[in-house]
C-alpha cells in the first residue's frame, strides 16, 4: 500500500516539475520573440533590454543561448567588442548548437577578435566556422580568407579563396574575392618593384 502511495507522490512531483519547466521555457520563448521583433523593427534599445533579460534569467536554455548570440551580434554592430565577447561566451555554454548556429557563433567570435586586432586568432575561428556544413560556409570561407590576409598570411588566404571559388562558385562571396587579394603576376613576368 505504501509503495503505491509513494509512486503516486513521485508522479505528482515529476508532473509539477515538468509543468514548471515547460512554463518557464514558454516565458523564455516569449521574451526571445520580443527581442527579435524589436531587432526587426530597429528598436535596438528594446531589443537589447529583452535579450539581456533573456540572457540573465534563462542563460542555459535554448532561447537564452540564442538570445545571447543575437545580443552579441548587436554589440558587434555597435563595436562593443568586450560586451560581445561576454555574450558569445554565454551562448557557448551548454549542449551543442545546431550547425548553422554554431557557424554564426564562431563567426561572431571571429569578428569580435578582429575588433580587438587579434587577426590570426580571428581567422582561425572563421576557418572553424567554414569547416562546418551549413548555410554560412561561403561567408565563413570569405571571412577566414580576409582575416588571414589581415594577419599577414596571404598564402593561406589564397588557399581559402581558391576553395571558396571552387566549392561555392555561385555564392556572392566568391565574386567578392576579386577585391580581396592582389592580382598575381602572370607567369614569366618580373615582379614589380
Amino acid at each position: 500500500m505504501w509503495s503505491v502511495g509513494a509512486a503516486a507522490a513521485l508522479l505528482v512531483v515529476v508532473g509539477i516539475a515538468n509543468a514548471y519547466r515547460t512554463a518557464n521555457l514558454r516565458r523564455a520563448n516569449e521574451v526571445l520573440a520580443q527581442g527579435l521583433a524589436a531587432t526587426r523593427s530597429n528598436d535596438w534599445a528594446k531589443a537589447v533590454e529583452s535579450l539581456n533579460r533573456l540572457q540573465s534569467e534563462w542563460p542555459n536554455t535554448a532561447p537564452g543561448r540564442l538570445g545571447s548570440l543575437v545580443a552579441a551580434q548587436l554589440e558587434l554592430r555597435e563595436k562593443r567588442f568586450d560586451q560581445a565577447q561576454a555574450k558569445i561566451t554565454t551562448a557557448e555554454r551548454g549542449s551543442a548548437l545546431s550547425p548553422y548556429l554554431e557557424q554564426q557563433l564562431l563567426l561572431a567570435r571571429a569578428l569580435t577578435l578582429e575588433g580587438t586586432a587579434q587577426y590570426d586568432e580571428a581567422a582561425k575561428y572563421a576557418e572553424r566556422a567554414a569547416n562546418l556544413t551549413g548555410p554560412y560556409t561561403a561567408p565563413s570561407l570569405y571571412e577566414a580568407a580576409r582575416l588571414f590576409l589581415r594577419a599577414g598570411n596571404e598564402a593561406r588566404a589564397r588557399e581559402l579563396v581558391d576553395k571558396l571559388q571552387r566549392e561555392h562558385a555561385s555564392a556572392p562571396e566568391s565574386t567578392w574575392t576579386k577585391f580581396l587579394l592582389p592580382a598575381e603576376a602572370p607567369s614569366g613576368s618580373a615582379p614589380s618593384a
